[in-house]
């Protein structure tokens, strides 16, 4: 197992290394800084990095969904940046663009706005003909045939879902690997967590808009609904 406790990593050349801060497992002391890893890809035929959470908590966003102090980003070659990642985000997942072909590295970051921070994120680098390698443009990608997908910061083992301040800023694609001898995805509420479905509404209403109600934040799945329709659901 490879360990980076560096908050400024020129040439991480090694698959499977851990990014740790400085220090960790006690937190980060330093404020106003930031650290950046350059990912140096082990070839060419490198599309994506995966970066697991094993331990991804921030600081949490203010009262409107701003990772105002401290969050995690990327400087991509090609493709979208990370969007603003803060909180708590144990157990959660991404893909960063790896510039296949183009490039021989990609950079991740970590913006430390307060100290008290702390950070263990597992790199994997996905090849181009790899079967776990995600569609293009997926920013989480989910094997098997049933799961959870939850909104980054929503927290891991909490029941309230005001507790886990959705965070602004945040437009990407979640796919879901088409497993052998399944044909279609069921999407359900959560049965456990109070309010585990509502997004731009009140506190007090739990009826769903639909189409061009959402206009701010909402939920689409292309080409799904009850009647087989593709709807986008907010609320």
């Amino acid at each position: 197992t490879i360990y980076n406790q560096d908050c400024d990593s020129s040439n991480i050349q090694k698959n499977l290394t851990y990014l740790v801060n400085p220090g960790y497992p006690k937190t980060y002391s330093v404020s106003s800084t930031i650290c950046k890893y350059k990912l140096t890809k082990t070839s060419s035929d490198i599309c994506l990095i995966r970066l697991d959470f094993i331990d991804g908590k921030i600081s949490a966003p203010n009262t409107k969904g701003s990772c105002a102090t401290s969050y995690f980003t990327s400087d991509p070659i090609t493709g979208p940046a990370i969007p603003p990642i803060c909180g708590h985000n144990d157990g959660y997942h991404l893909y960063m663009d790896a510039a296949a072909y183009y490039s021989d590295s990609s950079t991740f970051k970590v913006v430390v706005g307060e100290s008290g921070q702390d950070w263990k994120i597992l790199v994997s680098q996905i090849e181009c003909s790899s079967k776990s390698l995600p569609p293009a443009g997926c920013l989480q990608y989910f094997m098997g045939s049933e799961g959870q997908v939850k909104s980054f910061n929503f927290g891991v083992g909490i029941v309230n879902r005001e507790q886990g301040e959705s965070l602004q800023n945040q437009h990407y694609t979640i796919c879901i690997r088409h497993e052998l001898g399944y044909c279609s995805i069921g999407w359900i509420q959560d049965q456990v967590a109070i309010d585990a479905f509502k997004i731009s509404k009140p506190s007090t209403n739990y009826e769903a808009n639909t189409g061009t109600l959402c206009y701010q934040d909402f939920v689409m799945i292309p080409g799904g609904s009850n009647g087989g329709r593709g709807l986008c659901d907010c609320g």
